[in-house]
């Protein structure tokens, strides 16, 4: 609230940095799914397993609670946030997070299941980890939205795949290099 008073004293805009809701991936998405295109209701389903050596025994502010909130406040809070603006207004909600690694403050692991009102689902599973334990440092993630007409593999915020039927799938993709202003690389859609 200090930061949202102290931006209207000032006239200064205030925005969450939600920087999904400018992927041109991401739009086209929710436009398919908007469209009815993958039919509904639909299920998206996020997994991810990282090994975040970099960020070896809590010396990031991700790790912080105070700072960086841990896993879902770093980066699973954007797939909430698009969903939510996708697919509707959560009707329920199933969340658990923990912590896996004793020496970091913040939730290292998150699972949740969330129902919205068109009866479509998200359900993350993601976890990070501390160093490399006998697994590729290489993030295995799984990004699906699966309709009764179609399915959708998200890449990354530049890239998917929307299958229709078997054998019918078209490839979409954005080189954030061609984009305007061009220079910033992946980092577009923050500046955007």
């Amino acid at each position: 609230l200090k930061a949202i008073d102290e931006c209207n004293k000032t006239g200064v805009r205030l925005s969450i940095g939600h920087m999904r809701r400018f992927s041109p991936a991401r739009l086209k998405i929710r436009e398919l799914i908007q469209s009815g295109a993958l039919g509904r209701p639909v299920t998206w389903k996020i997994s991810l397993y990282a090994s975040f050596t970099e960020l070896y025994r809590g010396t990031d502010w991700t790790w912080k609670m105070d700072q960086g909130g841990g896993l879902f406040l770093d980066g699973s809070i954007h797939d909430c946030d698009f969903a939510h603006w996708t697919l509707g207004h959560p009707q329920s909600v199933f969340a658990h997070s923990r912590r896996l690694i004793p020496s970091v403050e913040a939730p290292t692991e998150l699972m949740a299941h969330v129902i919205f009102e068109h009866g479509d689902a998200l359900i993350i599973d993601n976890t990070w980890q501390e160093g490399n334990v006998g697994l590729d440092q290489t993030p295995t993630l799984v990004n699906r939205i699966v309709g009764p007409a179609g399915a959708i593999i998200i890449e990354d915020d530049y890239n998917f795949t929307w299958c229709r039927r078997p054998g019918q799938t078209r490839r979409y993709g954005w080189d954030p290099a061609a984009l305007e202003p061009t220079g910033l690389g992946w980092k577009w859609m923050f500046y955007t």
